[in-house]
């Protein structure tokens, strides 16, 4: 239902605009369950080395070469198979490594074998997001704290915790500065050369008390981060300046409170 709703705002708003022209020579077909996908609510996709389309699913892990699907799902006596089949988020690496987050940890998929090994330090988190820094340390959103993994190393560690909040989002940008949105400090910041962690009080609560909860964080070429919020709407921060600005236009109808973003 989510997805019928982007697609249908997107033809509206290009339609009113006079853009439509510029999708005219593409065309769309509707894939579900039925089609052999692994279930209709998609929560990830990702694009691999090797053409493949990946749907993380809460009923699998589906791959469709163009043609047909194929899914992987946890089966009990599988030790290199997936140990859950809700699939919260999908990374493929620098080194072009599928990472799969689940309910139950994060696995990696190994495409001569076409198996799955669990990363040690994850079993039973919940992975909903999945990011890398260009040293190639990957930094995993785990039921609302902040990991790192080392995937040279393949060790585990703790680097935002309950003391910060519940984290709900994460970005990392060029100058290695790992943004983290809270539910109850707003936005924080890690310098990943440091370790240093950094609370920014322009996101953490509006006038009247009221949280600010960066849901979703971009960062843009200048420097500034885009930050969608839960009840604030969207915002636009320049940490130099350490300036907030909310961004709202009549003419692309902005939402004013809820702003939501899966990669």
């Amino acid at each position: 239902m989510k997805l019928r709703f982007c697609l249908l705002l997107l033809f509206s708003v290009l339609s009113k605009y006079g853009l439509s022209q510029a999708v005219s020579s593409y065309y769309f077909r509707h894939y579900k369950d039925s089609d052999f996908l692994a279930d209709n609510w998609v929560m990830s996709i990702a694009q691999d080395s090797y053409g493949f389309i990946w749907f993380g699913t809460h009923g699998g892990l589906s791959r469709f070469d163009g043609y047909q699907f194929r899914t992987f799902r946890y089966g009990e006596n599988n030790p290199n198979g997936l140990g859950n089949n809700h699939i919260e988020s999908l990374f493929l690496s620098k080194r072009n490594d599928l990472y799969v987050g689940t309910f139950s940890g994060m696995y990696v998929y190994s495409p001569s074998t076409e198996t799955f090994g669990l990363i040690k330090g994850t079993n039973a988190m919940l992975i909903s997001e999945i990011l890398e820094s260009q040293s190639g340390t990957l930094y995993l959103l785990a039921a609302g704290k902040i990991y790192s993994y080392d995937t040279q190393t393949n060790l585990t560690k703790l680097i935002v915790g309950p003391e910060r909040g519940y984290c709900v989002s994460l970005a990392i940008s060029e100058k290695e500065i790992l943004w983290v949105g809270t539910r109850e400090r707003g936005l924080i910041s890690v310098d990943l050369s440091t370790g240093k962690i950094t609370e920014h009080d322009q996101l953490s609560e509006d006038k009247s008390g009221r949280s600010v909860v960066p849901t979703a964080i971009k960062e843009i070429k200048d420097g500034r981060l885009l930050i969608g919020t839960l009840h604030h709407g969207l915002q636009l921060y320049n940490p130099e300046k350490k300036a907030l600005k909310t961004l709202q236009s009549s003419r692309w109808q902005i939402p004013r409170r809820y702003i939501f973003a899966r990669s």
